[in-house]
C-alpha cells in the first residue's frame, strides 16, 4: 500500500499542473485580447486558486510540527536496576520510562553515553554509567548520578542534587546549578546561578549568581557579579564584571576583579582583532562588489542579445515581467519539494535545484547589465555596465538589503525569462 503522504503529494502535484496549465492559458488569453476568450480569461483565477491551494498545503505540511511522542520525554529510572549495559525503552503512550532492552523513542545509548534531543526532558533517580549528552527547550535532572560528564544545551537548564563523575559543560538562556558535587562547572548563558560543590568554576554571562562553594578557582566574564550567603571560594576569583554585590557571609580566599569596561579598553589585542575585523569586512565587500561586476560584465559579453531584449521588456511590459518572475520564485520552493517527494522525479529535482541556484547567483548581475541601459543610456556601454554591477554589488553586501536585492535579481531573471517563453509562443501562434 502506497503511503498516505505520497499520496497526497502526488495529489498536490497534479492539483498544481492543473493551476500552471489554466494560469498559462489565461497569460495567452489577456496576451491575445480576444472577447470571444472570456473563458479562457477566467481560467486564469482558476488557476491562481488552485496554485494557491498546493502552495499552502506544502507549507502547512513543511512547517508541521512532529508528533508529540518524539518531542517530550520523561524518564525515571531506578538507580539500583541500572548498569553499564543497560537501555531505556519508552512507551509513547506512557510519561515514564522503564530500564528495557531496547530504545523506541526518546534517547539513545550509544556505548555507555546517553544521548538525547527534543523538546523537554525531565530525569529523575538516573544512573548513567558514563556520559550524558542533552539538548533542547528545557532541560531538568534531579536526584542524578552521572559517571561521567554532563554536556547541556536549551533555553532552560536546571541540575539539582546531582553527583557527577566528571565535569559538566552547560549552555543556555537561563541555567540554574542547584546542590550539584561536579569536579569542574562551566556554563554560558544570559542568567546563571550556582549553589553547589565544584572544584573549578567558569561562567560567562550578563548575570552569574554564586551561592555554592568552588574548591579552586573561578572565572567569571559578567555584567553584574553576586555572591550570596554560603559562598566559598577556597581559590582565586578572577572576575571581569561591571558591578559586584557581596554578602557579607560570603567567603573568598584571593580576588582578581577587574571592570570589563576598563578590560575591554585597555586590551592592547582589543584593537588589533578590531582592525582585523574591520578589515575582513572591507575584503568581502570588495569581493561582493567585484563578483557582480564581473557576472554583469559577463553578461554582457557573452549574451549582448539577452541583456539588450531584457533592457527593451523593463521598458515595454515592466509589470508582466514583474509578476511573472514573482510567481516564478514563489512557486519554485514548491515544486522542487514536490520533485523531491516523488521518488521517481529526484533527478529532476537536483537539477531543478542546480538551475535555480545558477540563477540565483548570475540574477543580481544580470539584471545590473541590462538596467544600465535603462538608467544611464548616455553612458558608454560598458562604463554604465560595471556602474551599475558596482552599485548592486554594494547593495547584496548590506545586512537584510542585500538578501532582498538578490532574490529582486532572480525575480528579474525568471521573469525575463518567462515572458520571453510566452512571447515566442504567442508569436508562433499568430504566425499560425
Amino acid at each position: 500500500m502506497l503511503n498516505s503522504s505520497i499520496v497526497m503529494f502526488a495529489i498536490m502535484a497534479v492539483v498544481l499542473i492543473a493551476g500552471l496549465v489554466l494560469v498559462a492559458l489565461g497569460m495567452i488569453a489577456y496576451g491575445n485580447g480576444s472577447g470571444a476568450n472570456g473563458l479562457k480569461r477566467r481560467s486564469l483565477w482558476v488557476g491562481l486558486v488552485l496554485v494557491g491551494f498546493a502552495a499552502l498545503f506544502c507549507g502547512a505540511v513543511a512547517f508541521a510540527e512532529p508528533a508529540a511522542a518524539d518531542k517530550d520525554a520523561s524518564i525515571s529510572i531506578n538507580p539500583a536496576a541500572a548498569d553499564k549495559d543497560a537501555s531505556i525503552s519508552i512507551n509513547p503512550a506512557a510519561d515514564s520510562a522503564e530500564v528495557g532492552t531496547s530504545l523506541s523513542t526518546g534517547g539513545y545509548f550509544v556505548g555507555n553515553d546517553y544521548v538525547w534531543a527534543g523538546e523537554r526532558l525531565s530525569m529523575s533517580g538516573v544512573l548513567l554509567p558514563n556520559d550524558l549528552l542533552a539538548t533542547g527547550y528545557s532541560i531538568q535532572l534531579e536526584n542524578a548520578q552521572v559517571n561521567g560528564s554532563v554536556r547541556g544545551a536549551g533555553y532552560e537548564l536546571d541540575l539539582s542534587e546531582c553527583v557527577l563523575g566528571q565535569s559538566a559543560t552547560l549552555a543556555g538562556y537561563r541555567v540554574y546549578v542547584g546542590q550539584v558535587d561536579a569536579p569542574a562547572l562551566a556554563v554560558a548563558a544570559y542568567e546563571t546561578s550556582m549553589s553547589g560543590v565544584c572544584g573549578t568554576y567558569y561562567a560567562a554571562a550578563s548575570r552569574v549568581i554564586i551561592n555554592g562553594t568552588v574548591g579552586g578557582d573561578a572565572y567569571v566574564v559578567a555584567d553584574s557579579l553576586s555572591l550570596g550567603p554560603n559562598a566559598r571560594i577556597q581559590g582565586t576569583l578572577h572576575a571581569q564584571v561591571n558591578s559586584v554585590e557581596v554578602d557579607p557571609s560570603a567567603q573568598v580566599r584571593a580576588e582578581d576583579l577587574v571592570e570589563l569596561d576598563a578590560a575591554v579598553e585597555d586590551s592592547g589585542s582589543q584593537s588589533v582583532f578590531s582592525l582585523v575585523a574591520l578589515a575582513g569586512g572591507l575584503w568581502r565587500i570588495l569581493l561582493g562588489i567585484a563578483g557582480c561586476v564581473l557576472v554583469a560584465l559577463l553578461a554582457q559579453w557573452l549574451a549582448p542579445r539577452f541583456v539588450a531584449d531584457a533592457a527593451d521588456m523593463v521598458r515595454g511590459r515592466p509589470a508582466a515581467q514583474l509578476v511573472s518572475g514573482g510567481l516564478a520564485t514563489l512557486m519554485a520552493p514548491m515544486l522542487t519539494i514536490l520533485l523531491v517527494v516523488l521518488a521517481a522525479t529526484m533527478q529532476l529535482a537536483v537539477g531543478f535545484v542546480g538551475i535555480m541556484i545558477a540563477m540565483t547567483a548570475v540574477g543580481l548581475g544580470f539584471a545590473a547589465a541590462s538596467l544600465s541601459r535603462v538608467l544611464f543610456p548616455a553612458m558608454g556601454r560598458w562604463k554604465a555596465v560595471m556602474l551599475t554591477g558596482a552599485i548592486a554589488g554594494a547593495c547584496k553586501c548590506i545586512p537584510v538589503v542585500g538578501t532582498l536585492f538578490v532574490i529582486a535579481g532572480l525575480v528579474y531573471l525568471l521573469g525575463y525569462v518567462v515572458q520571453k517563453v510566452y512571447l515566442s509562443r504567442r508569436m508562433k501562434m499568430d504566425v499560425s
